[in-house]
């Protein structure tokens, strides 16, 4: 016991005073700094605090107003987040003090990374001065200290090792009750703190699982059915909670980059920084499969694996009865660890699904939500790290009992300098741009209450702010990025004056809810479907003058100046201005509809052409029963008559929110030896229906047009017709303008 209140204390000195001086501003203004002071990291920040402040049950209001999000996919730390919002209303107002706490929490989670590191190396029975020393060094070149400037909860590097030691414990000899205790809380824990956590927890636990039963048999099938009913019923109850409490279902079911997001040879044993970085000119190194070992770590593996192959050589019945002893001990759980280790790094080079026999890979439902794969590297490092420092005390060990005191202590004096300089660096690297000052989320700062109030204003004048350039940041498959900037005034604004914002990003958010935001920018005679769920107070807009796209600068004329914050403006907008004018029209048609069927341009005359694709029959469409399945092909291709005027080509596609990739759309234009070819970009939508999505693109007359697409999506409404005109046609007792059926009164 002794020993270990002194192995403990001596880290804690260490570790804590590495910590504290290289925090020390944090710690004596916690409040006063952001790790991160824009996008994710600021996003996450700002969820936090508005659900501990706001927040209800599952609920987080603080964007994507009116619906708001479930909290678990606001990227907040749900964990934390529940039990501070508790705190914050039932014991004691904590209001003025979040951004402090959650810094502190980031801060303790990096000491507690090298404490469970600490611990896996004195269960594999290292001395104490050695296991303290690498256990520091393995914490500070850990890959998820990277992730402080922005993905905070993923920087929480103690999880996976505190799952990795609770495995060895129960798998051990001596395991008791208190161990599956400890392994379910922290299971649980690290599934509310962050999915990705599940999804990596869950590959080790069975991973470990399955190789120690091929080591031990039936010696340790209890052990192993009761981490496995812990584990499938703390998943079960995970999903099962999320499922229950989320009202969303239109969630993208397979975003992009599980072929991308990926770890290979360089991210994993070549350096990411430093010197030998640029000696090396390292590539093929995507920050999401970053898991560094450093240099000792690759010279290991060299040298551990010449060994191996010199021992199979030499002594193969030795290495075979290694392996079929049944023989529980701590060595062997660490082989079954580096085992582990290395299938989950081959998972996380996307090997498996490469060579995919099976078909497996592609039927893994849910798993597949987790696209950055690269991340399960990261219980390949913990391992990998471990194992290596544990056969390098071995050969220091085996040397020094044999006399040869100058190359034990030479080779353990290079691999403690070599891989302190390199821990030295990966954690100069992780916080060199993490103390910005809070300029945004901080309480003396009463910047935007102050400009409503000189108006004659208060925040309960207004239900939302809608800010302008949009920032529609969730779907994965879809997304609008240019107010990612824009949006930190947005969060001050909302700080200051607890208003939910009608932008958001977030992680894999309802496809519809993002289109209906865009329906707000739209001109076609449609409901606004997100206005409906509104009440009558008008909206705070907060513009950014220059930032504002072209598209959204129609916007600006709906509301009165309220004030100014440098290039922010703010503006009164009345729910009214963002409604369509579909009654109206739709009154005006359907009292001018003649008897028979007929179709007129209203406007500039010229040339018209429309398709509704009635003959292919479709299981949707945007008018009447037809709609076309194009894939790979030509969608139309037209040629317009020479004229004086240019002509709009649109149409409207299906947006599923079930497929894989978006489409690409194109014209391919021609006339004579003139040729060339635009893309149709989904960035710059504004006028949707449901999931359908209407494409547009202004092009010249006297040419041939061809609209093609790669990929595969549903086409309907397909229309051209000169600028300036709009194609009005009555048809079977129903009225189209510009090819979209507007109701009956």
């Amino acid at each position: 016991m002794r020993n270990k209140v002194v192995t403990y204390g001596l880290y804690t000195v260490i570790a804590g005073t590495i910590l504290y001086f290289a925090f020390l501003k944090v710690f004596q203004n916690p409040e006063h700094y952001l790790f991160g002071d824009g996008g994710d990291g600021l996003k996450n920040y700002f969820t936090f605090v508005d659900y501990v402040r706001n927040g209800e049950g599952t609920h987080f209001s603080g964007m994507n107003y009116p619906y708001g999000e479930h909290v678990i996919f606001t990227d907040n730390q749900p964990a934390f987040a529940f039990f501070f919002n508790w705190i914050n209303h039932n014991i004691i107002s904590i209001d003025n003090n979040l951004i402090g706490i959650y810094n502190l929490i980031l801060i303790l989670a990096i000491f507690l990374s090298g404490l469970f590191v600490l611990k896996i190396l004195k269960f594999f029975e290292l001395p104490d001065w050695y296991s303290v020393t690498f256990a520091i060094l393995i914490m500070f070149l850990s890959p998820q200290l990277l992730r402080l400037e922005a993905h905070f909860t993923l920087s929480y590097g103690f999880f996976i090792p505190a799952i990795w030691y609770y495995l060895l414990r129960i798998f051990d000899k001596s395991s008791r009750l208190i161990h599956y205790v400890f392994f379910g809380f922290i299971f649980l824990l690290s599934s509310f703190t962050h999915l990705y956590f599940l999804a990596i927890n869950l590959m080790l636990v069975f991973t470990f699982s399955f190789i120690t039963l091929l080591f031990f048999k039936k010696r340790v099938i209890v052990k192993l059915l009761k981490v496995i009913g812990v584990t499938v019923v703390l998943m079960s109850f995970t999903i099962a909670f999320i499922h229950l409490t989320d009202t969303v279902i239109d969630r993208p079911m397979k975003p992009w980059g599980i072929d991308f997001y990926n770890a290979s040879f360089e991210s994993v044993f070549l350096p990411n920084t430093g010197f030998l970085y640029n000696l090396l000119n390292v590539g093929n190194q995507k920050f999401e499969g970053l898991a560094y070992v450093g240099v000792v770590g690759l010279l290991f593996a060299v040298a551990f694996g010449l060994y191996i192959i010199y021992n199979m050589v030499k002594n193969i019945s030795g290495v075979k009865s290694y392996f079929s002893s049944i023989d529980i001990n701590k060595e062997k759980l660490l082989t079954i660890s580096m085992i582990t280790g290395v299938l989950t790094v081959l998972y996380s080079s996307h090997f498996y699904h490469n060579i995919d026999i099976f078909g497996i890979t592609k039927h893994l439902g849910s798993f597949s939500q987790f696209r950055s794969i690269g991340r399960f590297a990261w219980i390949f490092y913990y391992v990998f790290t471990v194992f290596a420092s544990y056969y390098i005390y071995r050969f220091f060990n085996y040397h020094m009992g044999k006399g040869r005191f100058n190359l034990a202590f030479l080779v353990l004096i290079f691999v403690v300098v070599v891989w302190s300089i390199e821990a030295q660096q990966n954690f100069s690297k992780s916080i060199e741009h993490i103390f910005n000052q809070n300029t945004y989320l901080i309480n003396s700062d009463h910047t935007y209450r102050d400009i409503l109030e000189k108006a004659g204003k208060t925040p309960n004048d207004f239900q939302a702010i809608l800010q302008i350039p949009y920032v529609i940041i969730g779907p994965e498959k879809w997304g609008i990025h240019k107010g990612g900037w824009t949006i930190r005034q947005s969060y001050k604004c909302s700080f200051q004056t607890g208003l939910p914002i009608m932008d958001f990003m977030m992680s894999r958010s309802s496809l519809s809810q993002s289109l209906d935001l865009v329906q707000l920018l739209g001109s076609m005679p449609i409901e606004r479907t997100r206005l409906q769920k509104m009440d009558k107070r008008p909206l705070l807009m907060i513009y950014d003058s220059n930032e504002v796209r072209d598209i959204e600068k129609h916007m600006l004329n709906k509301g009165i100046l309220i004030g100014e914050n440098k290039n922010i403006k703010l503006l009164e907008v009345p729910i009214d201005s963002l409604k369509s004018n579909i009654k109206r029209l739709s009154k005006r048609l359907y009292n001018q509809k003649s008897k028979t069927d007929s179709i007129y341009l209203e406007g500039n005359s010229g040339y018209y052409y429309i398709d509704n694709f009635e003959e292919q029959k479709a299981i949707v469409s945007f008018n009447g029963q037809g709609a076309k399945l194009f894939k790979d092909e030509t969608i139309v291709c037209k040629q317009i008559p020479l004229d004086k005027q240019f002509y709009e080509i649109s149409f409207w596609l299906y947006f599923d929110p079930l497929t894989v990739k978006k489409p690409i759309i194109y014209n391919e234009f021609s006339e004579g030896d003139n040729r060339g070819k635009t893309e149709l970009s989904l960035d710059n939508i504004v006028d949707t229906k449901g999931y359908w999505i209407r494409l547009k693109t202004i092009v010249d007359a006297g040419m041939t047009h061809c609209i093609k697409i790669k990929g595969e999506a549903y086409i309907d409404a397909f229309m051209i017709r000169p600028v300036g005109s709009h194609l009005i046609e009555w048809k079977n007792d129903k009225v189209y303008y510009d090819n979209c059926e507007l109701p009956k009164e």
